[in-house]
Order: structure tokens, then sequence, then C-alpha cells
């Protein structure tokens, strides 16, 4: 999903065995990971045939081989078992702060790059 007018990018990556989602901060070419300083990403995915939204916390990833680490990393990822065998869903980031910039409430419609 685009943040503002290619300003930068966020990616979402599901890999539908697991329910496992990642999400990538991307600069606006999504061509180099761009590290945020937020403790989590907060977002809410409804699912098709599931009536109440659910809310997911993505947390932030480690990397000693890049040196990202919580609170300077650009991924974040969570086990969402509701998308288990899933590859639609639409949902919302509810902020998202990157190079000096906040984006709210950010809409996001998936048919999502699946893995596996």
């Amino acid at each position: 999903m685009e943040l503002g007018e290619e300003f930068a990018q966020l990616e979402l990556v599901l890999d539908s065995a697991t329910g496992g989602l990642t999400a990538y901060a991307l600069d606006g070419e999504a061509e180099r990971p761009v590290r945020l300083t937020q403790p989590a990403m907060a977002l809410t995915i409804t699912i098709p045939e599931v009536l109440a939204p659910i809310s997911v916390d993505l947390q932030p990833v480690e990397n000693p081989l890049t040196g990202e680490k919580a609170g300077d990393t650009s991924q974040f990822q969570a086990v969402v078992p509701e998308l288990k065998g899933r590859r639609l869903f639409r949902g919302t980031v509810a902020i998202v702060t990157l190079r000096g910039q906040t984006f709210e409430r950010v809409p996001f419609n998936v048919p999502a790059r699946v893995v596996k």
C-alpha cells in the first residue's frame, strides 16, 4: 500500500498455510527498507464470512544480520489464526510513522502476495 505520493510503501505478505502476516516498511519505490521506531503496528482486519473485525498487533522483527531490532526495524509480524487458509481480507493500519511523517487509518484490500 502506498503512503503519500510515492513517499513510502507498506507491503503485507501472508503465509496462508500458517496465518503468518508480515508487514515490510519500504521506501517510495519499494526498493529499500525503512526502519520504524514504533513498538508495534496495529491492524484491524475484516475477513469475508467473519462478522466481527479482528484486532492484530504486528510485533517488530529483530534481524542480527541487518542490525534491526525492536524500535529500529522495517519488519513486523504476527500469526493470525483466522487468516490460515485465506487469500482475501481487508483492513486498516491504525497508525504508522516513518521518515518523519505519520499516516493514520491507512486502508488496505488484500489479495495478498501469498507465499507457500
